[in-house]
């Protein structure tokens, strides 16, 4: 009898550990591209091997100086090439790394990767110190980044972050979904 409370125990905690409640970070488009932006509708992320993150269109009287820059992370497979052009970081070196193509549709400032530190909780955002690991010299349309980086642990311990063309700042953890393998860009406030 011991072994079933167990194993219905152990059930209990798998299920609450892989039913992440995103409804403030991820949703998805038409394309089944999954985009984390503030204020979406929830809905668990296709199997893609991208993300994105989008944020909330500001007015603005010329929408094409003020539209949104729209960041997208794209799992590179082993013996896949980066396209020409583009920065290359790797972390540390380990069998498990990963390629992650960054794009995007507008430059951005200070596009950083950066090391994370789990510090709580609040109002259903998760909270990070961050560690500045690297900083791209250019981020535009046409030079992209490629960041090597190993996933490790169930809590996001990579992040990037970037400024819009009028300076603010977004954050965004990095990090595998545990229902079907796909990255996740999930918004978070650094401590």
């Amino acid at each position: 009898m011991k072994w079933i409370a167990l194993l219905a125990a152990a059930a209990f905690a798998a299920s609450v550990l892989c039913s992440c409640d995103v409804s403030d970070a991820v949703s998805e488009d038409a394309s089944g591209v999954g985009s984390a932006a503030p204020d979406t509708e929830a809905s668990a992320p296709q199997a893609t091997p991208e993300a994105s993150a989008a944020r909330p269109e500001t007015p603005a009287s010329d929408p094409a100086e003020t539209a949104p820059a729209v960041v997208r992370a794209i799992l590179l497979g082993e013996d896949e090439a980066a396209p020409e052009g583009c920065e290359e970081f790797h972390d540390y070196d380990s069998a498990y790394r990963v390629r992650i193509l960054f794009t995007t549709d507008a430059a951005v400032r200070e596009f950083t990767f950066l090391g994370l530190t789990f510090t709580g909780e609040s109002d259903g955002t998760l909270r990070f110190e961050t560690e500045e690991i690297y900083t791209a010299d250019v981020f535009t349309p046409e030079h992209p980044v490629v960041i090597g980086m190993t996933f490790v642990g169930a809590v996001p311990d990579r992040g990037i972050c970037y400024a819009d063309a009028d300076g603010t700042e977004h954050y965004l953890s990095l990090d595998l979904s545990g229902k079907d393998g796909s990255l996740l860009l999930t918004e978070f406030k650094p401590s």
